[in-house]
C-alpha cells in the first residue's frame, strides 16, 4: 500500500511539470456505401459522409461484401467507419 500511495504522489508531481497539450475530440460515424470497386464503395462512402460531416481524418472499412448476380459480381458494398474532427 505504501509503494502505490509513493508512486501516485510522484506521478501526479512529475504530470504538473509538463506542458499541458490541447487535444482534439473526434467522432466516429458508419456508412454504408456501394460501388463498381472496393475503392469505388470506400471512395463514395467518404463522399457522402463529407456532404454533412467536415475535417474527415480516416476511413476504416469493417466488412465488404459483393453482391453477385448469373454468377457474377456486379458491385460491391462497404460498411465503413469513419473519423472526423470535431471543430
Amino acid at each position: 500500500m505504501k509503494f502505490q500511495a509513493q508512486f501516485t504522489q510522484n506521478f501526479y508531481s512529475k504530470t504538473k511539470k509538463q506542458e499541458v497539450t490541447i487535444m482534439s475530440l473526434a467522432k466516429v460515424i458508419e456508412v454504408i456505401s456501394e460501388g463498381k470497386t472496393m475503392e469505388e464503395a470506400v471512395k463514395n462512402a467518404v463522399k457522402e459522409a463529407s456532404e454533412t460531416v467536415h475535417n474527415i481524418r480516416s476511413v476504416y472499412c469493417e466488412n465488404i461484401q459483393g453482391l453477385v448476380e448469373n454468377n457474377e459480381v456486379i458491385k460491391f458494398r462497404v460498411n465503413a467507419k469513419i473519423t472526423f474532427v470535431l471543430d
